[in-house]
């Protein structure tokens, strides 16, 4: 075998094998991405946006409307009291309160522990 031959013979194995090297390496990034989207659950508490009443707002009624949007399927609560959502993830709770300072802590705790708290401090005149 001269040399000519030897170089044909080795660089098309060469390449099978940095081949397979570069699939298998597209492969893995490719699955520990996926894993990643999907172990974002686990880390990343549930959606949770107030939509009413606004942080700082003076309100001359006594009844003050909490509303907002979360993710289906979390529980929700408004100062401790569970407030249920529809199936789109909007809730909204009617709230009684009494004149002057007020702190509304408002949480949603997804099926995994994972906690979102808003707090709105409003002010009944």
């Amino acid at each position: 075998m001269n040399e000519g031959q030897f170089l044909t013979y080795i660089a098309p194995r060469k390449v099978r094998i940095w081949s397979r090297f570069l699939v298998f390496g597209i492969f893995f990034v490719g699955m520990l991405g996926y894993f990643a989207y999907q172990a974002q659950d686990l880390v990343v508490g549930p959606k949770l946006e107030v939509i009413a009443p606004g942080d700082g707002v003076l309100v001359e009624t006594e009844s003050v409307r909490v509303e907002g949007i979360s993710e289906p399927g979390v529980e929700l609560t408004v100062n401790g009291a569970k407030v249920y959502s529809a199936q789109d993830g909007h809730f909204s709770q009617e709230l009684l309160l009494a004149r002057g300072l007020h702190v509304l802590e408002i949480m949603a705790r997804d099926r995994f522990g994972n906690e979102k708290k808003v707090t709105r401090q409003i002010v009944v005149k």
